[in-house]
């Protein structure tokens, strides 16, 4: 079975070869499936592909949930008061 990606399946007498969730082929042969090329992030996130599996980031100066419908939304860094009593 396939080292990477691959699994083992004991049957009576013989076995079978698998691919684990995230990856693709006969069991002998496992590819990673690129699922960034699906889009899965929200809106303002950022994916990146990893061997069976895929993170969402939201864009620097959004907060939220990279994965959900909502996505990443607008941090409104002007609630934090950054600006100085004279304006600048």
């Amino acid at each position: 079975c396939a080292a990477v990606g691959g699994f083992c399946v004991d049957n009576d007498g013989t076995f079978s070869c698998g691919c684990l969730d995230g990856f693709t082929g006969d069991g002998i042969t496992c590819t990673d499936i690129n699922e960034c090329t699906n889009n899965p992030c929200g809106s303002n996130a950022a994916c990146a592909n990893s061997d069976g599996d895929f993170t969402c980031t939201c864009n620097s100066g959004y907060a939220g949930n990279p994965k959900a419908s909502i996505a990443c939304t607008d941090i409104n860094e002007c609630a934090m008061n950054p600006c100085s009593s004279n304006g600048f």
